[in-house]
């Protein structure tokens, strides 16, 4: 039930990109007979897509190392725009960056891939912080949401009698506009992954609008993304957490921020 539950949860994140991969402008940035890396990029609009496969480590023997240690370097992007990469630890990047100078090669294992998602606009995370947690564990603190490592997460105390509603506090740093929020389960294993969701924002950190965005998560792992009916601006944001996928009374998020 829980490999049906990732597939379901790939398949809503493919027709979230549906429109740019079979429609975008496509690009073949690395083959794997040449470095035994395969690089496709997908560009439509504000928005790229990025796909990663390291078919093999053993380099092709025509290949030196430091070929095969260069950046992806994408293509077809606006130079002088600025693109949030919503998934990943990469941040943002200017177009002229990205296809110049590129972005590291993550994979370090025989038959293993990622995709990464940039879109145009504003980073809005590069000055945020958690302003407060309803409940954390030690070892698994709040902060953990925005440092950009997909192996941390915080996790609700669950020690003694705590239950739902969970919140957690996300302040820019500025009052900012956004148009949704990215949030990425934890990774080794479904404890806490989210279930019932609502996204409150406010001015001031102590007055709160009525829920901006709501719903329910699927129980895989992929990075889920939630775009608000229209943009919001604000500087604090508020996710409050209604439930868990398997009914437990905990919560917990590896990664959590606004684009």
């Amino acid at each position: 039930e829980e490999e049906r539950a990732e597939a379901r949860g790939y398949v809503d994140q493919y027709k979230e990109l549906r429109e740019t991969i079979q429609n975008g402008r496509a690009y073949t940035l690395q083959s794997a007979d040449e470095t035994g890396r395969e690089a496709l990029q997908y560009v439509r609009g504000d928005e790229a897509v990025l796909f990663m496969f390291n078919v093999y480590n053993t380099l092709p023997r025509r290949t030196t190392a430091a070929a095969a240690s260069q950046n992806i370097k994408l293509k077809g992007l606006d130079p002088d725009a600025n693109y949030v990469i919503s998934n990943g630890s990469y941040g943002s990047y200017t177009g002229k960056t990205l296809m110049t100078i590129g972005l590291p090669w993550s994979l370090d294992k025989e038959m293993t891939s990622a995709m990464l998602v940039l879109r145009k606009g504003k980073n809005l995370m590069s000055k945020a912080s958690v302003k407060s947690v309803s409940s954390e564990y030690k070892g698994n603190l709040g902060v953990n949401i925005l440092d950009g490592n997909p192996t941390t997460f915080w996790h609700s105390d669950w020690t003694g009698d705590h239950k739902h509603p969970y919140e957690i506090v996300i302040d820019l740093g500025a009052s900012l506009e956004a148009n949704g929020f990215y949030y990425l389960p934890r990774q080794n294993g479904p404890n806490g992954r989210i279930a019932q969701y609502e996204m409150l924002v406010s001015e001031d950190g102590e007055t709160w609008s009525e829920p901006i965005g709501k719903g329910e998560f699927n129980s895989s792992p992929s990075e889920k993304n939630v775009r608000f009916e229209q943009p919001v601006t604000g500087r604090y944001f508020k996710l409050r957490i209604l439930s868990e996928i398997n009914g437990g009374s905990y919560a917990s998020i590896a990664e959590l921020g606004l684009f």
